[in-house]
């Protein structure tokens, strides 16, 4: 766990944000040279961030009393604990602290902040508990999980327990389908302790202020993988993604069968990107419009569309185009030495606007989110998220795909009202 410290001589309560760090619950650290707290720090803001349990140590699962999961949410809860009981003593102020995360660390945010009502404040950037990939099926982690165990030649818990964790590692990613790997193996399970319900099917939600951001081609990482993908692979991959939209496994019968229909011819004729723009959809833009639609506090949400070549994730930025991909937000608000900002002064601009942003919703203040017209290069409309038909100020294309998501009838499942 790392922390701002300040001369114990002196009173301070500044507020505090506790970050946890993505990396699909299977990779990522709190590494200071990734997530180097010095921008934030700037505006008297205490940084906290800590690592937690990844992969199979983390999340595996059996669904059962013997190997419940969640071990990597425990592992935050416990970690968010700790700084609300210990932060006086290192200058942070108890009663002012936002849970924030990026991508799964925003899964688990937003977790925790439903489950601890002690958490005022939460920040969701490019993840919520409604995104596909947040939370198992019935039956792929307790799957990957018996995989595991054969993998080890284990046939109970003690067994599992005694295994060298070096070996335990690598067996459960031998172990996985190639498919398997792509699709987060090991997540967050309902009833592993602490998630007691799915929010798509409704459940208590807690009044705290939350803040979700997302990017505005989220998904177009996958077109370093596109590149090499020849039109049958495509064709193929298509239609397991397809096949991975959580949402439609809600449904039973004839409503799940045409919703899947609908799907497919809807994104099939969009042509060569129809892979970025339903996984973009589906797993991150929608997911964040039902987490909104259902929140019952103070709502902000905003949306990242400045276009750096930065290369966050996978050295893409720079190959595919530089669009607005996954975790193209955070070299703006972190100090980070694999994309650092350099003399550019317009990034140096952007990060500081960012930033002030985040900085002024960690302070419990309004974080002045202004209307796409007025900032078309960073933040959309702040109701964007909330009503997706505000999408139309933003991106003709974006509007014509969250329209028709709306038109599924998936949020009249989640709307509180």
């Amino acid at each position: 766990m790392k922390t701002a410290y300040f001369s114990m001589s002196i009173v301070l309560r500044l507020p505090v944000m506790v970050w946890i760090h993505g990396g699909a619950f299977l990779k990522g650290s709190s590494r200071y040279d990734v997530y180097g707290p010095q921008m934030l720090m700037d505006h008297d803001v205490v940084v906290v961030t800590f690592n937690y349990r990844l992969g199979a140590l983390g999340f595996a699962s059996l669904e059962g009393p013997e190997l419940p999961g969640d071990y990597g949410l425990k592992d935050q809860r416990a970690a968010v604990d700790w700084v609300m009981r210990n932060i006086a003593m290192f200058g942070g102020d108890p009663g002012l602290i936002t849970v924030a995360g990026h991508s799964a660390g925003a899964v688990g945010a937003l977790h925790l902040a439903h489950l601890d009502e002690r958490i005022k404040r939460c920040i969701a950037l490019s993840g919520t508990r409604y995104s596909p990939w947040g939370l198992s099926d019935d039956f792929r982690v307790r799957n990957n999980t018996k995989r595991l165990f054969r993998g080890l030649n284990c046939t109970d818990l003690a067994c599992l327990k005694r295994a060298d964790e070096k070996d335990l590692i690598l067996t459960a990613k031998n172990s996985l389908y190639t498919w398997d790997r792509l699709l987060l193996p090991y997540r967050p399970v309902v009833d592993g302790g602490l998630i007691k319900t799915d929010p798509w099917s409704g459940g208590t939600e807690r009044n705290f202020s939350l803040l979700i951001g997302v990017t505005r081609d989220e998904a177009d990482f996958l077109s370093v993988f596109l590149q090499s993908w020849d039109d049958e692979w495509k064709n193929t991959m298509f239609r397991l993604f397809l096949d991975e939209i959580a949402m439609v496994d809600r449904m039973a019968g004839p409503e799940k069968k045409n919703a899947l229909e609908r799907i497919d011819e809807f994104y099939w004729r969009r042509g060569p990107d129809r892979i970025v723009e339903l996984v973009s959809d589906s797993s991150f833009l929608f997911p964040a419009t039902a987490e909104a639609i259902g929140h019952k506090g103070d709502l902000h949400a905003f949306m990242f569309a400045y276009k750096s070549r930065l290369p966050y994730m996978l050295g893409a930025a720079e190959r595919i185009g530089h669009r607005v991909a996954h975790g193209d937000e955070l070299p703006f608000l972190f100090d980070s030495r694999d994309c650092p900002l350099g003399d550019d002064s317009s990034y140096k601009d952007i990060s500081t606007r960012l930033t002030d942003t985040i900085v002024r919703f960690i302070k419990g203040l309004d974080p002045g989110l202004k209307s796409w017209k007025e900032d078309q290069e960073i933040f959309s409309v702040k109701d964007a998220l909330y009503d997706p038909e505000e999408y139309k100020d933003i991106d003709e294309n974006i509007y014509e795909r969250m329209h028709f998501w709306k038109s599924l009838n998936f949020l009249k499942r989640n709307s509180p009202n």
